[in-house]
């Protein structure tokens, strides 16, 4: 029994034992040699950018249930309420989660591509001529005072343009990246070539808008090459918003679309600032940002304004601009030729500064619009997968005024109420231009309004001035002057070209063009009387010309003041008798009034109208009847002679009857 017991202390010493060396060996091995394996295991780290809902919250608020300890890298960018960061894997998940949480994004890469060079294609020496920049330039419109932000590859220093502000993305990742560089470092020289075309004093589109250089992709020296990320590009969309750019030019891409980035987008849209981007040199669908709601898509045409065979197509694009062998800066502070849809984005981007200056209080929407609607169409009529709207374009057509009337000068009468003639305007871009109506006092200089003048017409001279304005401030005006006075003058009566008409019977007659007209009235009435010989009013289409006889035609005309005019037009149809057969008689004419009217009176002379007409008539058929006498054919002077010696004989016969009579 004790032996036993004895046994069964022992046992108990050696478990004892065994569980201690147990544990120290676990305690040992957690402690030398996890340490080794969870260093090979640790956690995958990942560059994320968050988008809040309601502002970013700061690292004490979210130590409640993130790991914060282990964050890295983080900057907080309010005014786009996001947060960039590099976090754990497992604390993206916890992220998503997050009922203030907007959206979570992974870093994504962002390429620049540069068209392939086609050694055939000739530099494109008219790109400014093809959009209109070199008319804007004429009217002093270069962009001045429009802030445009470039987001590229940097802006080296150069004579030709100037960078009024700079930032680099670069930079801001001091912590993750011991190579910093400076906005104005560009190794691809990309950027530089970009904003020499909007900015540069030689080449630029809007050489007088104020550039803010913003440099999102650094150069990697691994691979040789320049690399972006949305996080660079992110931060410097965050940039142009604080810097309250109006415009901001993005001449670069990705094919994947990017949801952190379109936040930012969205964000800087609502501050009112036009986004413009380049649609990718694949040939394929159009990359982001570019395909965006909020971006202006930009393609690329050739100098001849067909599409570029590099550029990308799709229903995104909206603008086409020039893209091939453009001419602009070099980072050897000279001029190079490059090609691409980021040589055909500033183009685009300048455009709108030029729109911008022209017309500072329109919002970015309006001037999207009217960019559209400014665009030469090219393709198939309206938008387009190859060229959007068309080509951009500046247009300095002033609109054209359209005025009914054809006098640079009115006369109204005194008192009469007087409705003005409308007066309307249109463009080549704009359907209808509004006109605004000046109307001035010529004596007192004052204006006076248009409701008031039309109601009472006061005696006096006035001038009107319509002036119409189309959307991009072209101007078109029409001066008229108004005279506003008593109306004492008859009208007269013109196209009247003889007084008396002799017609032949039965010759066809064409009534005068008798017309009336008015100092004041433009239309006057003009009635037309006919009176046959018997003084019986007529009918003008019973007027016939087998009807022989005198007529009268009397013209009168009225204005709208009572003043009348007449005038008197004497008509003669001879007799069918007058007329030999086959024989058309031309209407004899009076050019003068009858030599009788001037005539002293005598016993013969007839005492009233209707003697005048007998009288007249049986002039015209003894002057007849001694012209058919005249037109009797002459016989020759031998019969002439007979007949007379036979007469004669005749005569001294019956002479010497008569005497021999008389002697028986």
């Amino acid at each position: 029994m004790i032996l036993h017991r004895r046994g069964e202390e022992i046992l108990k010493h050696v478990n004892w034992y065994r569980m201690v060396v147990m544990s120290v060996f676990a305690f040992a091995f957690f402690h030398l040699f996890i340490p080794m394996t969870s260093a090979q295991t640790e956690e995958e780290m990942i560059d994320i950018i968050v988008t809040y809902n309601d502002g970013v919250p700061n690292n004490k608020e979210l130590s409640k249930n993130y790991h914060v300890e282990k964050y890295e890298n983080e900057r907080n960018l309010h005014n786009l309420s996001m947060k960039i960061v590099t976090v754990p894997t497992t604390e993206m998940e916890k992220f998503k989660k997050d009922p203030n949480v907007k959206s979570v994004s992974i870093n994504q890469n962002y390429t620049i591509d540069i068209a392939e060079e086609n050694p055939q294609a000739t530099i494109n020496e008219t790109n400014l001529e093809m959009i209109g920049a070199d008319d804007a330039h004429r009217h002093k419109l270069t962009g001045d005072n429009v802030k445009i932000a470039i987001l590229d590859t940097g802006f080296a220093k150069h004579d030709d343009y100037q960078i009024k502000e700079g930032f680099s993305a670069i930079n801001e990742n001091e912590e993750e990246n011991s190579n910093t560089e400076e906005y104005d470092v560009d190794y691809e020289g990309h950027g530089t070539h970009v904003a020499g075309i909007i900015g540069s004093s030689t080449y630029g589109v809007a050489p007088d808008a104020d550039l803010y250089g913003a440099k999102v992709f650094e150069y990697d020296e691994t691979k040789g090459k320049i690399k972006g990320n949305s996080i660079d590009l992110i931060q410097a969309i965050s940039w142009a918003i604080e810097k309250e750019v109006d415009i901001i030019n993005m001449s670069l891409g990705t094919p994947t679309e990017d949801e952190a980035v379109h936040e930012a987008i969205v964000k800087a849209y609502e501050e009112g600032i036009l986004l413009v981007a380049a649609s990718g040199n694949n040939g394929g669908a159009v990359e982001y940002p570019a395909a965006f709601e909020e971006v202006i898509a930009v393609s690329a045409v050739e100098s001849d304004q067909s599409i570029a065979s590099f550029s990308a197509t799709g229903s995104e694009n909206e603008l086409t601009a020039p893209g091939v062998n453009i001419t602009s800066l070099s980072t050897e502070n000279s001029y190079t030729q490059n090609s691409g849809t980021s040589q055909a984005t500033p183009h685009v981007t300048g455009i709108l500064a030029i729109l911008k200056q022209k017309l500072p209080n329109h919002s970015a929407t309006e001037l999207r619009e009217l960019a559209q609607n400014l665009a030469n169409d090219l393709g198939p009529q309206g938008r387009d997968s190859e060229y959007g709207f068309g080509l951009v374009h500046y247009s300095d057509k002033p609109p054209v005024i359209a005025y009914e009337g054809e006098k640079d000068t009115l006369t109204i009468p005194v008192g009469e109420p007087f409705d003005f003639p409308e007066i309307t305007a249109t463009d080549d871009f704009d359907e209808k231009v509004p006109v605004e109506n000046v109307l001035t006092n010529n004596a007192t200089g004052e204006e006076i309004a248009w409701e008031e003048f039309s109601k009472s017409l006061a005696i006096g001279e006035y001038t009107l001035q319509a002036t119409a304005v189309d959307s991009v401030k072209n101007t078109d005006r029409l001066v008229l002057n108004i005279i506003v006075k008593e109306d004492t003058e008859a009208p007269m009566i013109t196209g009247v070209e003889e007084d008396h008409i002799t017609i032949a019977y039965g010759d066809k007659f064409t009534f005068p063009e008798v017309q009336a007209v008015d100092n004041i009235d433009e239309n006057v009435e003009l009635l037309l009387t006919i009176k046959n010989s018997d003084g019986e009013t007529i009918e003008k289409n019973a007027f016939s010309t087998k009807k022989p006889g005198e007529y009268q035609f009397l013209y009168q005309a009225t204005d709208d003041e009572g003043n009348s005019s007449e005038h008197l037009i004497k008509v003669t149809i001879l007799p069918e008798e007058m007329k030999e057969d086959n024989q058309t008689v031309e209407p004899i004419v009076n050019n003068k009034e009858e030599e009788s009217a001037n005539a002293e009176p005598t016993s013969n002379q007839p005492e009233n109208d209707a003697d005048v007409v007998k009288s007249e008539r049986e002039r015209n058929i003894a002057d007849n009847k001694e012209s058919q006498m005249n037109e009797l054919p002459d016989t020759s002077s031998f019969f002439g002679n007979f007949i007379l010696a036979g007469l004669a004989l005749l005569l001294v016969g019956l002479v010497l009857i008569r005497r021999k009579k008389r002697t028986l």
